[in-house]
């Protein structure tokens, strides 16, 4: 995965109910499209904004019967652009919002006494992962049917910016989030999807060692 190659590989440690430890340490992981995490049932870890990119094309934009609506057309048919055509007219400027394309995603944290995770989620479990690097290497060999190219592996970045209007060139990569949380020092595997599952569970058995419970 490009993005260990820059990166010390770091100790990883997953938070988890207790009831799925068995099936963590047998590497059977809940593995997500990006996109769920803006409906998780958990309001603590919800964020409605997770992978979506608010933007300005910035430029002078005619709209009517014969004008550009085939280009606005084209982008919203490629799902990962969502722009209104709800008038006609002469506008300065054209607001859209870019989504992810379909990506499975693995998330970690870079934290072994994570506040937010124990006491606000509640998870009572907690697993260490020694290698990530060989963690994501066996993940991706058993479930080949649902992950395609990896994108990286990576530490998350925090940033309000990235999700205000802005006039620049947005860049969707699932390595970004909302700075409201940055305490939960995410960490992450990411493939492209080869289906469009909510989740799938990993198949196991790993190699014994690769996911330890200290917890």
């Amino acid at each position: 995965m490009k993005r260990s190659s820059n990166i010390k590989s770091p100790i990883l440690y997953k938070y988890s109910d207790s009831r799925w430890a068995d099936s963590i340490v047998r590497g059977e992981f809940k593995i997500s499209l990006l996109n769920e995490f803006q409906t998780m049932e958990n309001a603590d870890l919800r964020d409605e904004k997770e992978g979506v990119i608010a933007s300005i094309l910035s430029g002078t934009y005619e709209f009517g019967p014969g004008k550009n609506e085939h280009i606005i057309k084209n982008l919203n048919s490629t799902g990962m652009f969502d722009i209104p055509l709800t008038a006609s007219g002469i506008f300065g400027d054209i607001g859209f919002v870019q989504h992810a394309p379909p990506i499975y995603t693995l998330c970690f944290s870079l934290d072994i006494s994570n506040q937010k995770m124990q006491s606000q989620v509640g998870y009572d479990a907690l697993f260490e992962i020694p290698d990530l690097v060989e963690l994501a290497k066996e993940i991706t060999r058993r479930n080949v049917n649902y992950l395609g190219l990896p994108i990286g592996v990576g530490p998350v970045r925090y940033d309000q910016r990235i999700f205000d209007l802005t006039r620049e060139t947005p860049v969707m990569e699932p390595f970004l989030k909302r700075i409201e949380f940055a305490d939960e020092k995410e960490f992450r595997f990411c493939w492209r999807a080869l289906k469009t599952d909510p989740y799938f569970i990993a198949n196991g058995p790993i190699p014994s060692g690769l996911v330890r419970r200290i917890r």
